[in-house]
């Protein structure tokens, strides 16, 4: 879709609700269409073929089944023989254009790995392990080396408080102290085969942050055990049994808050050494041209932003209007796919995390840039 051209394809996003409220998901959609017809009127395009060309996403509109399963996004794409629709679990407003390739910049963040992270579910009955980003998140399949609970291990040891063990037919008696000190060996056992779990799950030189979800005295104790490299300071606490996914990606992605805050620090820091050997720039003229050569390493861009102009990609002339115009061209959606389709990283931050904060672009190039 990327590499998509073609006249006039189309691109919208229409800003939905998960549940209720399907009557306003199906007329925000169906006002987004007039939108659109009327600019395909204003470009001279007949009514027939107006018709044409949105019929098959017209037919959604009365589909009720389909408005009651939504996301909070949905992202349209029609083309001269097909309409693409994609709900998305991201949030933003609506929007629209019509030009010679798709608007793809707001789905960029889901092809990106900067933001993945790992949450691990640990309580007495069970432990699973979820692979999340920013807006998704999935169970991941455990392998063998994972245990399969903390209960069974413990059974034996939650009869009473005080722990009556037998040997040889003879019983003996443990005090509280004692009885204290075998269950926390037992956490410990159950805990180091979780470890494994992760050790085996994780790729070589796996840098990806790891959560825990789990009471405070089992968190104190896998820090002990421990051997991954990745685990985060912070945690969440209480039994995680019960949470369903949605409520525990919120909560995973809180934790991670701090963790990025981080981030963005080294990033200003390693930006600012870029800078001084011209290897960074946060002006869009120069960064433009180094987009579609290819030598943008990590572009930066603020979230919920556009920068509309002309780009001459012979030329590498650039201009910005000031307003949106018909044949306005979304320069931030154009350089950000250029980078992609390169091997580059883009990165959508708000403006507060902009390694450069009075400008809506950066980017860390390559290799130097030569002078012009």
């Amino acid at each position: 879709m990327s590499r998509a051209r073609g006249k006039e394809l189309i691109s919208f996003y229409v800003p939905t609700h998960r549940v209720a409220k399907y009557e306003e998901n199906r007329i925000r959609y169906k006002n987004m269409l007039g939108q659109i017809k009327r600019e395909l009127q204003q470009r001279g395009f007949d009514q027939p073929t107006i018709d044409r060309r949105l019929a098959q996403a017209s037919a959604k509109v009365d589909e009720e089944i389909f408005w009651r399963h939504q996301s909070d996004c949905l992202a349209v794409f029609i083309d001269e023989e097909e309409t693409h629709l994609y709900p998305l679990p991201v949030t933003m407003d609506a929007f629209h254009y019509v030009g010679d390739k798709f608007y793809l910049l707001p789905l960029l963040p889901f092809t990106q790995e900067k933001d993945k992270f790992y949450l691990l579910a640990l309580s007495q009955n069970e432990v699973k392990v979820y692979e999340g980003s920013r807006f998704t998140m999935a169970e991941l399949e455990k392998n063998d080396k994972f245990p399969e609970s903390l209960a069974s291990v413990l059974a034996l040891y939650e009869a009473d408080n005080s722990l009556q063990y037998h040997s040889a037919g003879a019983t003996i008696y443990h005090g509280q102290g004692k009885g204290k000190e075998m269950k926390k060996s037992r956490y410990r056992e159950y805990l180091r085969m979780v470890d494994e779990g992760v050790q085996a799950m994780a790729c070589d030189n796996d840098q990806t942050p790891l959560i825990l979800y789990a009471t405070p005295e089992l968190v104190g104790v896998y820090r002990e055990v421990n051997t991954y490299d990745h685990l985060l300071t912070n945690y969440i606490s209480g039994n995680p049994e019960y949470e369903n996914l949605e409520s525990l990606h919120a909560k995973a992605w809180g934790v991670l808050a701090d963790y990025y805050a981080e981030k963005t620090k080294d990033w200003r820091e390693y930006f600012e050494e870029k800078l001084l050997s011209k290897e960074a720039s946060y002006q869009l003229h120069e960064i433009a041209p180094a987009a579609f050569a290819g030598q943008v390493e990590t572009l930066f861009l603020t979230q919920g932003q556009e920068y509309w102009g002309k780009y001459d990609e012979t030329t590498h002339n650039i201009q910005v209007h000031d307003q949106r115009q018909q044949d306005s061209q979304p320069l931030a959606n154009d350089i950000a796919v250029a980078t992609w389709q390169q091997g580059g990283d883009v990165r959508i931050v708000d403006r507060d995390e902009m390694p450069r904060t009075e400008s809506m672009v950066s980017a860390i190039f390559r290799y130097a840039l030569k002078p012009a």
